[in-house]
């Protein structure tokens, strides 16, 4: 019995010591904290009135992947409308009829074209869909929700941006966008509980 604890007591030393060298057993340092996910926005209920003019989704409108285009508020949402708008849009696509009205329960009621100093990478915007080199044509255009990955090029009035089916999922795809193709969600706005 004493060889045998002989020839294991080496062995329980040196764990004891490896353990003591790597500090087992007492409190270690915090872990770093990974960038917080971006949040989907929270659909609420906004105070605007029959004629306001809205972005509003037609096409994967449970998705944050939705196209989305200019309409003009129909009924506004209430708890009579169970939070829906109805609004009317206001341009035609293959998918949409120019005048078709719908119920929406998701729509961006203000935003404003972007400035290069208040984009930040993990920003939620939307981007008018075919990021035409002229501005004028936005008002005509669909639009999609994304995601600024960078702004590596923005002295070229360009900033990349990542479009995603889910927040919670890896993007689908990226795109170099030119700034007046950009707007900020003012309203309302992403994350907002």
């Amino acid at each position: 019995m004493k060889e045998k604890f002989l020839k294991v007591l080496p062995i329980v030393l040196v764990m004891l010591l490896v353990l003591s060298f790597t500090g087992c057993g007492e409190k270690s340092e915090p872990a770093v904290e990974k960038e917080k996910p971006v949040k989907e926005p929270t659909k609420e209920v906004l105070s605007v009135k029959p004629g306001d003019e809205v972005l509003a989704p037609f096409f994967d409108v449970d998705m944050f992947s939705a196209k989305w285009a200019l309409a003009k508020i129909v009924t506004p949402a209430s708890e009579k409308t169970k939070g829906e708008y109805e609004v009317q849009f206001l341009i035609g696509t293959p998918d949409l009829g120019k005048g078709e009205k719908r119920w929406v329960k998701d729509i961006v009621w203000k935003s404003h074209p972007t400035k290069k100093e208040e984009l930040k990478v993990g920003m939620i915007i939307i981007a008018a869909g075919n990021n035409s080199a002229d501005p004028s044509e936005a008002r005509t255009d669909t639009w999609r929700k994304g995601v600024i990955s960078s702004l590596d090029e923005l002295h070229k009035n360009l900033a990349e941006v990542e479009f995603y089916y889910n927040l919670k999922e890896e993007p689908f795809g990226k795109e170099k966008m030119y700034l007046h193709n950009i707007y900020i969600i003012d309203e309302p706005a992403p994350g907002k509980k």
